[in-house]
């Protein structure tokens, strides 16, 4: 179970063999201990958030260099050992067959080799170069592992706004233009009262362990009907988790909910906007995963789709808000209300 824990804590088991270990370390105390030694020592690279791909011909350069340090160090030692008076060479010599004979013989080994400088230093050389590789290579791999096990619970939430449609005349939650329920995150009270959504730690990217730990429940739409104005600020500001949700839309002076027509091209879900100018911070600005309307999910790099031009945290005007027209695509984050001034709403 032990060559098991890394590819836990980079979530890179299959689902069963997660559970089988979870279960091992419910009741053994020294696995637990050494988990938390793996845990710890990869604390240094935490906060690794980028993935980058290393330079063409990086392994290549590498090998040659390692080879040419061997070329250096053997020339070095020829020198050296042809520096060494002749007498002392043939007493070190005689010194070490005597030492030889002194041992016991295996036949059944194979030939010994000398270990010499030349050994070390090349040895040095490869371990240098290989933690070279080794430690951005496993930052990367723990950062794309955290973007998976975010994206993958993006699109089982997704898919329970697909399912909640299906059930309420093709529309999905709505976000109303006003009072307590106009907030963008209302979609997951709406969809636990629709029992829709298994625990309320389904909204809380995985790779967020702070928000993880702060996210305690999500709060129901009597709850925020009934909010003093302070308590609804911090129950609005909280209960969208970790992903924002697409705000309605105006069109011909009244806003619209959002309908399920089934759009490749139109963003339902995504990691929450902290700026609308810079993205999501889910993933170190990194990207965001996003969840559309036809049911996948994908990481972008960028705000916009680089096919559709649509920013996807703000609309045609350049404000966190309502979408102008029923293609404007505005994620917003939990708190965001539509809309500033009251509109006829038409479903």
């Amino acid at each position: 179970m032990r060559d098991k824990l890394l590819g836990y804590l980079l979530r890179a088991l299959e689902p069963d063999e997660e559970r089988e270990l979870e279960r091992r370390l419910s009741i053994d105390p020294e696995l637990r201990r050494d988990l938390e030694l793996l845990r710890r020592s990869l604390e240094p690279i935490d906060g690794t958030t980028a993935s980058y791909d290393p330079p063409e011909g990086l392994a290549k350069r590498t090998c040659e260099w390692i080879s040419g340090l061997a070329d250096v160090v053997e020339k070095n030692s020829s020198r050296y050992e042809e520096a060494v008076p002749s007498e002392d060479a043939a007493s070190l010599m005689s010194l070490r067959k005597r030492y030889e004979a002194s041992q016991p013989v295996d036949l059944t080994a194979p030939p010994a080799r000398r270990w010499g400088w030349a050994d070390a230093t090349v040895t040095a050389g490869i371990v240098v170069a290989a933690s070279l590789l080794f430690f951005p290579a496993l930052a990367s791999m723990r950062y794309q592992s955290r973007v998976v096990a975010c994206r993958d619970k993006l699109h089982r939430v997704g898919m329970a706004l697909i399912d909640y449609s299906r059930t309420h005349g093709d529309l999905f939650p709505e976000v109303p233009h006003s009072g307590p329920l106009a907030h963008a995150g209302v979609y997951a009270p709406r969809l636990q009262q629709a029992r829709l959504l298994m625990d309320a730690s389904d909204v809380v990217c995985p790779g967020q362990a702070r928000a993880c730990a702060q996210f305690e429940n999500i709060p129901t739409l009597d709850e925020l009907e009934h909010a003093d104005s302070a308590a609804l600020d911090k129950l609005t500001a909280k209960m969208g988790g970790s992903y924002g949700y697409a705000l309605g839309y105006v069109e011909d002076g009244s806003y619209h909910f959002v309908r399920n027509q089934s759009r490749p091209h139109f963003a339902l879900l995504a990691d929450a906007p902290q700026d609308h100018a810079l993205g999501s911070l889910n993933h170190g600005c990194g990207g965001q995963n996003v969840f559309f309307e036809d049911g996948h999910a994908l990481f972008l790099n960028c705000c916009r789709r680089r096919d559709l031009g649509d920013d996807l945290f703000s609309n045609h005007s350049g404000f966190v808000g309502a979408g102008i027209g029923p293609n404007d695509v505005v994620i917003a984050p939990s708190a965001a209300a539509p809309l500033l001034a009251p509109h006829k709403t038409v479903r």
